[in-house]
């Protein structure tokens, strides 16, 4: 499991999101052949992001659901999950769930001290208030998940935070700002895209 995990986490790093799904797939085969549970939630956890990544918010809604009502104690595996949950309620247009859910996910990651999961609920914020037409609200999100950006590695946050910035500064007509945002997000882009094309070319 942890093998497959960790392949999985590499392939999603590199932007093989399609390819990580199925590793992470075969991963929660084997828990569920040989019964070590206490590697499910992350795992499905992990799943979801990456069927996030790969816009089937749906897929990832249907994994996590099952997940909120284990016994799991680590709240920051917990604010992880709910996060997630948020995001694909906000890809299906579903806000007041995702609210609910970004707000217990905020409070699970304050509790832990978690601070990449507390980036990671300032950025899902953003996403939901920005969908809400909330500018103010969602710049104000975008930036605390910024200041927080040093706590994380993954790259599918940071290239959201900066094309939630540019997004939001778009809106509010600061030209230069958010074309400073958007290349920034654009060299990530297409960095982690060639890592991903040689990724692909190794594996073959």
């Amino acid at each position: 499991v942890n093998s497959l995990s960790n392949l999985a986490s590499c392939q999603h790093d590199l932007g093989n999101d399609e390819d990580a799904v199925p590793l992470l797939q075969e991963a929660l085969d084997v828990i569920e052949q040989h019964n070590v549970v206490h590697f499910k939630s992350l795992v499905s956890a992990n799943l979801a992001m990456c069927l996030l990544a790969t816009s089937k918010a749906e897929d990832a809604l249907y994994i996590l659901q099952p997940l909120f009502d284990t016994d799991d104690d680590d709240l920051g595996e917990k604010a992880f999950i709910y996060c997630l949950a948020a995001h694909a309620s906000i890809l299906l247009g579903q806000f007041e769930a995702a609210q609910g859910r970004l707000d217990q996910a905020q409070q699970f990651a304050l509790e832990s001290e978690d601070y990449e999961e507390q980036m990671h609920g300032w950025l899902v914020r953003g996403m939901l208030t920005l969908n809400l037409g909330q500018f103010d609200q969602a710049l104000q999100a975008f930036e605390q998940a910024r200041t927080l950006l040093s706590f994380t590695r993954n790259p599918f946050y940071q290239q959201q935070i900066l094309k939630g910035l540019s997004d939001i500064h778009a809106h509010f007509g600061n030209w230069e700002v958010a074309f400073g945002y958007l290349q920034q997000y654009q060299s990530q882009f297409e960095a982690r895209s060639k890592s991903a094309r040689d990724s692909r070319v190794l594996m073959r």
